[in-house]
């Protein structure tokens, strides 16, 4: 059954109520609040269970693209690896004997196949031994700086486990709601300014996306923008208030 919405107006704020919901949703025009958030950021876990051997990633510290930030002991891994290299190389040889003993009919066609089929076993725990070694050490992604670090060094993790996260401040994008009907004149490259009340200063920005999709309770839509020009003193989390170029 469709629900009829109920709008108020007072001024310029907006009001819906659901019966759906029991709950009422409210945008105020005048004072549009945005976030900034980092476009790169991640959380890493685990992807084995060992003992952490050293760990570079502190809190605060800045990073680059493919540096190490932790690094478990993976000897016993190390050794399972080199293991079924050997037994690879094994199986390999045997079948290249057993290539030529069957041009020579000295072995049957079953022998043969049985040789090729040791050799993709061999080879299949080979590639999964090394596999495990990739895992030995979390190289960072991106470029970026540490924000928790959930382990220390010598500790032993299991497999899931939470580790690190982390962000690239250096790049963000502006977060924010506005209601649907400013869809009439909102577009992609709009401009607007962001009053950011962590640095008490005020920053030129621009609409880079709009949300395909409504919230048809709140009448609103989601808009991505970005501040432009570079300023170190924004980090995520900071927020303000929007000021469009163009208003209704």
């Amino acid at each position: 059954m469709l629900t009829k919405l109920r709008c108020a107006f007072a001024g310029a704020l907006l009001v819906v109520t659901s019966p759906i919901f029991a709950q009422t949703y409210s945008i105020d025009e005048t004072q549009i609040r945005a976030q900034l958030v980092a476009i790169q950021s991640a959380s890493l876990s685990a992807e084995l269970a060992g003992v952490i051997k050293t760990l570079s990633a502190q809190e605060g510290r800045a990073f680059k693209k493919g540096q190490t930030l932790l690094a478990f002991n993976c000897d016993l891994q190390k050794t399972q690896w080199q293991k079924s290299k050997a037994q690879l190389e094994s199986a390999e040889a045997t079948y290249r004997s057993n290539q030529r003993l069957y041009e020579l009919s000295s072995v049957s066609e079953l022998q043969l196949e049985s040789s090729r089929i040791e050799v993709d076993m061999a080879s299949a725990d080979a590639d999964y031994y090394a596999g495990v070694i990739d895992k030995c050490s979390v190289p960072a992604p991106f470029n970026g700086v540490v924000g928790e670090v959930a382990v220390k060094a010598l500790q032993y993790v299991q497999e899931g486990q939470p580790l690190l996260n982390f962000v690239n401040p250096n790049r963000l994008q502006l977060e924010f709601i506005v209601p649907t009907r400013w869809l009439n004149w909102l577009q992609q490259g709009s401009q607007f300014s962001i009053a950011v009340d962590d640095t008490q200063k005020s920053y030129q920005a621009k609409v880079v996306r709009i949300s395909p999709s409504a919230d048809p309770v709140s009448q609103s839509i989601k808009v991505i923008g970005e501040v432009i020009g570079q300023h170190k003193e924004l980090i995520p989390g900071m927020s303000g208030s929007l000021t469009f170029a163009t208003s209704e």
